[in-house]
């Protein structure tokens, strides 16, 4: 992930580089899909299909893999199910047969009747069955792997043309994305027609006996007024009542009817609230939110599905009596409904080109559950949660850059993944309030606005977020991506001040500022780095009244002098006291 100096003292644009694909990526786009399958008919843990794939070549192929996704469990590090691929046939556009090759269990290679060229569109159509790769934990809920459970579709897929038919036991909902075009019951079978007018990202379908509710008399709505079906499903099994471990082996979750309408209402409010905030529409037909039995506290957002762990459907005393849960479980309980909505727009209307610019989609995620609890809970409310990102930045030191937190080691914990977490999910969603601290709320909102509607139904890339800001600001904005998305670190600051009472009675308060950017649990400090950051004096007096700098303070380089005249003696003064930049504790009159 990080380019040789060689290689960038080549005068290689930096944009090409973050564009290139990933390994799996560099042959292909899949940009349309069409067919039927069916779903546990004849086996309950197999399904077949009959699919017209539409590929967009990126290079010169005489060949092109294909592989189904092994279905892994949250929290599980081992696949749980591996899946036994057959291909029944492998045709071109014409309908000829190609020659394909088996090179694994879930994988394979498809022959090209002739070389095929960077820019061709080629049409394939492969019949299959695949065994062993849907998974149930009780006889009410299916599910499949979300990662790839089609031949040639993989997690990352911008889709444009979205046509799937799935057939089901009559007795089954299956639950899919996009839009809901028809469906019909013949001879116990459902049958369900899948379309959708935006591109959609893996493209996964669960099916069940499900219990279901919405959001009541609260809509989401578009625009132009169109109602947004929200609908929250939970599988009977999840429904009873635990007494043993018996019963939670055998799927009972204990989730109540009476949660379901809440989590619709949350889901309905942030979809209108995200409307507004983007200045883009939902992009999807209906929003469908569905409990899994085999996950606690998690979510996951495919285009138009989000799939919730069972704990979020717990209240706050069950989350602390069941699952030891405090503080933490509980706040993330109130906003994951959010996070995974902002998923819709971040993740379903603009995507990440590869795997190494992945950092924003949970990133702005995460930054409309915070405007979500804004929005829902107050100002102050976002505070202590702008306030939990740095609690969580500083306690787990990332080794590396939020741009590159998905792909690269961050640092040795007990938990491996929790420094890329605090990268991805706090330290880049900080990096946004730290631009709404320094320019300003109407700034902001224009920021994200711009970001929404010009990146909409685009893969990209970390440069072209830079390209937006930059020209909402109206200047170079590579110092601010350098220092919070590609730079690593953080800054420590230490004030240095003293006070003395002029003729009128006001008092003279002069010092500096002195900076230096630290990395690591050992706060190896990064010599000749030093940030750039806008924040407030705040002057404390001696009877504990706060008073803030009329005009925030720019520091940058190792050291900055002030000079303030305030009207009240002080008996402290802080810089940065309310989180504007991101920063390690404020030394005062001390040096480190």
């Amino acid at each position: 992930a990080y380019y040789s100096e060689d290689m960038r003292n080549k005068g290689i644009d930096p944009l090409l580089l973050e564009e290139r694909g990933d390994q799996e990526a560099r042959d292909y786009d899949l940009v349309g899909l069409k067919g039927k399958v069916d779903l546990g008919l004849e086996d309950p843990a197999a399904y077949s299909g009959d699919i017209t794939f539409k590929i967009k070549i990126k290079r010169q192929l005489e060949t092109l893999p294909f592989y189904i996704a092994r279905v892994r469990f949250p929290g599980e590090s081992e696949a749980e199910k591996s899946p036994k691929l057959f291909i029944n046939s492998v045709q071109d556009g014409s309908g000829n047969e190609l020659t394909w090759t088996r090179f694994s269990s879930f994988g394979g290679l498809a022959v090209l009747p002739k070389p095929a060229q960077a820019g061709d569109v080629i049409t394939l159509r492969v019949q299959f069955l695949n065994y062993d790769a849907i998974y149930s934990l009780n006889p009410s809920f299916f599910g499949l792997d979300r990662g790839g459970w089609l031949p040639f579709v993989r997690f990352g897929d911008f889709i444009d043309e979205f046509d799937l038919t799935t057939r089901v036991r009559e007795k089954y909902e299956i639950l899919g994305v996009g839009k809901r075009e028809s469906e019909t019951i013949n001879d116990g079978i459902r049958v369900t027609r899948w379309t959708s007018p935006s591109p959609v990202t893996f493209p996964t379908v669960i099916f069940g006996d499900y219990i279901s509710d919405d959001a009541g008399k609260y809509k989401a709505t578009k625009t132009d007024g169109t109602v947004i079906p929200v609908r929250v499903y939970v599988d009977k099994g999840s429904t009873k009542a635990l007494s043993g471990a018996e019963d939670v082996a055998g799927g009972a979750r204990d989730i109540r009817a009476s949660a379901l309408q809440a989590i619709a209402t949350q889901a309905s409010v942030a979809l209108n609230l995200y409307k507004e905030t983007y200045g883009v529409d939902y992009p999807f037909a209906k929003l469908d939110l569905v409990a899994d039995p085999q996950g606690s506290f998690y979510g996951q957002a495919p285009a138009s599905l989000i799939y919730l762990g069972f704990g979020v459907f717990r209240g706050e005393g069950a989350v602390a009596v069941q699952f030891g849960g405090g503080a933490g479980i509980s706040k993330f309980n109130k906003d994951v409904v959010a996070h995974e909505t902002g998923h819709q727009w971040w993740g379903g209307l603009v995507t990440n080109a590869n795997d190494r610019n992945y950092w924003f989609v949970e990133t702005m995620a995460e930054v409309s559950a915070a405007l979500y609890v804004e929005e829902t809970q107050g100002k102050k409310a976002y505070l202590a949660k702008v306030a939990d990102w740095r609690i969580v930045i500083l306690d787990n030191d990332p080794l590396t850059s939020v741009q590159n937190g998905y792909t690269t080691w961050a640092g040795d914990t007990k938990d491996r993944l929790r420094p890329s977490v605090a990268n991805i999910y706090n330290k880049g969603p900080y990096a946004f309030h730290v631009f709404r601290s320094t320019f300003g709320d109407a700034k902001f909102k224009e920021l994200l606005k711009a970001l929404a509607q010009d990146l909409q139904h685009q893969e990209i890339v970390t440069r072209q977020m830079q390209d937006v800001m930059e020209k909402v600001v109206g200047g170079n904005m590579g110092w601010f991506f350098d220092q919070w998305i590609r730079g690593v670190g953080v800054p420590q600051y230490a004030i240095f001040w003293k006070k003395r009472q002029n003729e009128q009675g006001k008092w003279v308060v002069e010092g500096s500022i002195k900076q230096r950017v630290v990395m690591g649990e050992d706060k190896v400090e990064l010599k000749g780095v030093f940030y750039r950051g806008v924040a407030p004096l705040t002057f404390v007096d001696l009877g504990g009244k706060e008073v803030k700098s009329a005009k925030p303070m720019l520091v940058q380089g190792a050291e900055t002098p002030f000079k303030l005249i305030v009207a009240d003696e002080p008996e402290q003064v802080y810089f940065n006291k309310d989180g504007e930049i991101l920063a390690e504790d404020l030394l005062i009159n001390q040096s480190w």
